[in-house]
């Protein structure tokens, strides 16, 4: 029985783990900025209500707005990720079985490329819960635009747009990252199919990074172009300036 597509799967999965695991939870942290509250609760009443009987300016209207339409589809966001890695992982899981119970008749190439992709979906599951359960307070921060006064309007705009821009940057560096797994993936594919340098267990594990790293460009693609018209529709809705003074 060759263990070493097993040994070479477990090493990634812990490495990678093991990488992630801070930033996981870091992710899963309340924000520091002058929008966090101490204790999170939502606004008891919608903006319009509150806008219509003067209580707050019009720019935290549309902020508000604007941050809970942001905070809507990054949860969809979140979600799709949830979702590719638990299929990842059941995925993976049913292809590497049948080599696990009896590796003298399953096919090793599948068994391989099973591992591989269990493997990828136990990463992106990780990534994905922090994310997930941090919507809820991601909700509740975007009605603290109605709580503040004077430059703490300014100085909690600034700072959530540079969170964003970060993030944004975040994810134009991954989507190079999902190049070279592509990249990687086809080559270890073809190399593994070669007469000459046969392997299928390489040539398993190569299709499986190969596929993942196609999917991982989209995802991320996606979080970089949603993250930047976020930022393009934050900036709209910021334009206290435009104002008379009675209306701010």
């Amino acid at each position: 029985m060759n263990l070493a597509p097993a040994k070479t799967t477990a090493l990634l999965v812990g490495t990678t783990m093991a990488l992630i695991a801070p930033a996981a939870l870091a992710q899963s942290a309340a924000p520091t900025d002058v929008l966090a509250p101490a204790a999170y609760t939502s606004a008891t009443e919608p903006v319009e209500t509150q806008l219509a009987r003067g209580e707050i300016p019009r720019w935290a209207a549309r902020l508000v707005t604007a941050d809970q339409q942001r905070i809507a589809r990054e949860s969809v966001r979140a979600w799709t990720l949830f979702a590719w890695g638990t299929a990842n992982m059941v995925e993976g899981a049913g292809f590497a079985l049948p080599w696990l119970l009896d590796p003298r008749r399953a096919d090793e190439r599948v068994a391989n490329y099973g591992a591989m992709t269990a493997a990828w979906g136990a990463v992106n599951f990780a990534l994905a819960i922090p994310w997930v359960l941090r919507m809820p307070r991601e909700r509740a921060r975007a009605s603290r635009w109605t709580t503040l006064r004077g430059d703490e309007h300014e100085r909690a705009y600034f700072e959530l747009r540079e969170r964003l821009h970060g993030d944004a940057s975040v994810f134009a560096l991954m989507c190079g990252l999902d190049v070279a797994y592509v990249a990687t993936g086809a080559l270890m594919w073809h190399m593994g199919d070669r007469p000459e340098t046969r392997n299928v267990s390489l040539a398993g594990m190569g299709l499986s990074i190969f596929v993942q790293g196609l999917a991982l460009l989209a995802v991320d693609g996606w979080n970089w172009g949603a993250l930047r018209h976020d930022l393009h529709q934050l900036d709209r809705a910021h334009r206290p300036s435009e104002e008379p003074p009675s209306e701010r």
